[in-house]
Formats: structure tokens, sequence, C-alpha cells
């Protein structure tokens, strides 16, 4: 018999004894308290991932607006340097027009050399000055539209920061909370296996005063063999030649086993799948009348037969691996100590 607990495994000879209902009720409550905290711990889990791709996700949004923000700085000075340039051009131009033989003087027929160049050039000029003021107005806006850009940017990575920080201060929350959590399930755990040792320390008291404390021998027997070849023949002849072979909580082998071990081994050899685990055994079993058994079947003990299993190999016999500190035996069958009953893998 070896019980799978949820959060702690540990293999457990268990049989009937006084104080065994209140010990169970401590492993149940010490069970169910760990199993709360292992469901409160991933719940944290789950939350945590969330958060931390939350982070992630604005981690990227503050890098790709604070290159925005760069390129867009880069753009105004650009543009603020070709106004610059722009207007000293202008200027130029300007004082070119009305001053030192600019666009007036050439256009103006008291000082133009060949009156039939005087309208092209006074197009010309015209033309190349309004564009030149179209250009510097085309650049003024857009360093106003920058700007405002600008501006629109250090806004979003102002409130990105923000969201950030939050999500910062919840992934370290949830992760304290998780160190907490985890601390108090190890404490949890340890409370288990407390109680379990105390449950397993009371049933091997119980176990060596109801056992015989002779060492285990095969007793002069006349019970029939099953038929030959049949599995129940094999398993029977797979569990005696477990006999001597010492007990151990969870043990599958030769080098140890338990209740549960030994009969699993014993109906496997014989090509019968058995859980490790009495209680699921006994519901894997068929239900066998006492006045009907057979060799080979399984005899189960506590509620559900939860505590213990032996398999019967007739005349009144069974073999069993009893509890720690003992052998794998040939026994006679007990129908007290908390019988539940036969069945048949």
């Amino acid at each position: 018999m070896a019980p799978a607990l949820a959060l702690v495994l540990v293999g457990a000879l268990t049989v009937a004894g006084s104080s065994r209902p209140a010990l169970a009720d401590g492993v149940s409550t010490a069970k169910a308290q760990a199993a709360a905290l292992q469901a409160k711990l991933q719940t944290i889990g789950s939350q945590e991932s969330a958060v931390s791709q939350q982070w992630d996700k604005e981690q990227n949004q503050i890098a790709t607006l604070t290159n925005r923000i760069s390129e867009t700085k880069a753009a105004i000075r650009r543009d603020k340097r070709a106004v610059i340039t722009d207007g000293a051009s202008l200027q130029t131009a300007a004082v070119n027009a009305y001053i030192s033989s600019g666009s007036v003087a050439t256009t103006n027929p008291l000082f133009a050399q060949n009156a039939n160049e005087l309208g092209p050039v006074s197009v010309y000029n015209q033309v190349a000055e309004g564009n030149l003021s179209g250009d510097v107005a085309s650049f003024t806006n857009a360093q106003q539209t920058l700007a405002a850009l600008q501006g629109q940017l250090v806004q979003s990575r102002q409130a990105a920061l923000q969201a950030r920080g939050a999500s910062t201060r919840e992934k370290a929350y949830l992760i304290a909370l998780g160190t907490q959590t985890q601390t108090a399930l190890n404490n949890a755990n340890a409370a288990v296996t407390a109680q379990l040792k105390a449950l397993h320390a009371a049933q091997v008291a119980a176990a060596q005063s109801a056992f015989s404390q002779t060492a285990p021998t095969v007793p002069n027997q006349s019970f029939p063999a099953p038929p030959p070849n049949s599995k129940a023949n094999i398993a029977v002849d797979a569990a005696l030649s477990f006999l001597g072979v010492p007990y151990c909580w969870g043990g599958a082998s030769k080098s140890c086993v338990d209740c549960s071990g030994l009969t699993m081994l014993s109906w496997e050899a014989a090509g019968v799948d058995l859980p490790h685990y009495s209680g699921d055994q006994f519901a894997d079993s068929t239900p066998v009348p006492i006045s009907d058994l057979m060799p080979g079947d399984l005899l189960f003990y506590g509620p559900g037969g939860d505590e213990h299993v032996a398999m019967y190999v007739g005349h009144g016999t069974m073999i069993e691996a009893p509890y720690t500190g003992a052998y794998v035996w040939l026994t006679p069958v007990r129908f007290g100590y908390g019988f539940a009953g036969a069945g048949r893998p």
C-alpha cells in the first residue's frame, strides 16, 4: 500500500488502532491546508506571469516612444537650421532687390540695359522670391507640427512610465506574496509529514500487538493450489517468492516491499496491472464472498481497503508485507482488525 498525497508523497502502512480517527483527522486537516496553499500559489503565479507580460509590453512601448522623441527632436533641429539659412537667403535677396542691383534695379526701365529682357527677368525674380517665401512658411509650419508631435510623445511617454511603475509595484507585491505563500506551503507540507509519521507510529504499535512476533516461516499447509498455469497460480507463486523480503514504505522490489507493492508485483507477474495503493486495488477488484475465497484473491482492511492488503493463498492462510521491521510472511487469515472484504483482480 502506498497512498499518494497531492503535495507530500509518503507511503504508510496502516493498520486499525484506537488513535487512528484523531490522527487521521489531523492528516486530513493538514492536507486540506496544504492543498489550499498550493492552489493559492498557483493563482499568484498566474497573476504574476500576466503582470510580467504587461510590464514587458510597456517597456517596449517606452523604448519606441523614446526613439520617436529623439527622431522628432533631430528633425526639429534640422528644420531650425533650414529656416535660419533660408531666412538669411531671403534677407540677401531683399537687399539685392532693393539696394544693390537686385530685382528692382533690373526691372526698372530706367536701369534696364535691354528693354526686351525687362518682362522675363521681372517674372523670374517674382517667382523665385515667391518660392523662397513659400519654403520659409512651409518650414515654419513643419517646425510647429513637429513641436506639437513632440509634446504628444512626451505625454505618451510619461503615461507609459506611470503604467510601468504600477506594473512594477504589482509585480513586486506578487513576488513577495508568492514567497510568503511558498513558505507557508512548506510549513504545511512539513505538518502533513509530521501527522503521517505520528499516524504511522500509532499504527505500527497497533500492528505489533496484533501480528504474531515469531520469525516468518512457511507453516505446514495442505491447501489446494490454483489450477496450473492460471493467472492466480502465477500470482501466488510470485508472492511466495517474496517470503523473507523486508517491509519498507512505498517498496516495490525484491529489496523491500510494502503491502500493496507485494500484491501489485505478484499480479503483475501474471499479466494483471494493479495500482500501488490498497484502496485503488480494492476498487479495481471484483468483490468475493469469504465462502468463495480462492488462492490469489486479495484481502483488504480499513475503510474502502485503504489501510492494508494481503493475498489469500488457501487453507485459511494469507501472505503479506505487514509493517516496518517485519518481513513478508505467511500467516492465518484475519477477519477482524478492520477487515473490509475480499476482491479478485
